[in-house]
């Protein structure tokens, strides 16, 4: 699991769950375990594991999951895709918001830790 200022390393993905068919191939191809399934059976990033090894965006078939630089607008703005799978210490909640504002993304946490 990536820690502390690890966190900083990683530029994550983006995904839009509206489009997400289910598939749950991204859930599958993840190294790291940074994928789940939310209660509608989307998928739902967990941030901080997320370490970059971009498969996800590779292996879905609808091409819902993005590098948060290649993420369309309408994508941006929307909430609810990721959660934290442990409450973050103040320097990586600070950093999660940074990171947030550098790609431009509206995105509140799922608050599932």
């Amino acid at each position: 699991m990536v820690r502390g200022n690890d966190l900083g390393k990683f530029k994550r993905v983006v995904v839009d769950q509206f489009l997400c068919i289910e598939c749950h191939a991204c859930v599958v191809v993840c190294p790291f375990e940074a994928w789940e399934l939310d209660e509608n059976n989307k998928a739902r990033l967990i941030w901080d594991k997320c370490q970059d090894d971009f498969s996800c965006i590779t292996n879905c078939p609808v091409s819902c999951i993005w590098r948060p630089e290649d993420a369309p607008p309408e994508t941006k703005a929307k909430s609810g895709w990721l959660r934290f799978s442990r409450v973050l210490e103040s320097g990586e909640l600070e950093f999660f918001e940074v990171w947030s504002k550098k790609y431009g993304l509206a995105v509140k946490a799922v608050n599932k830790c």
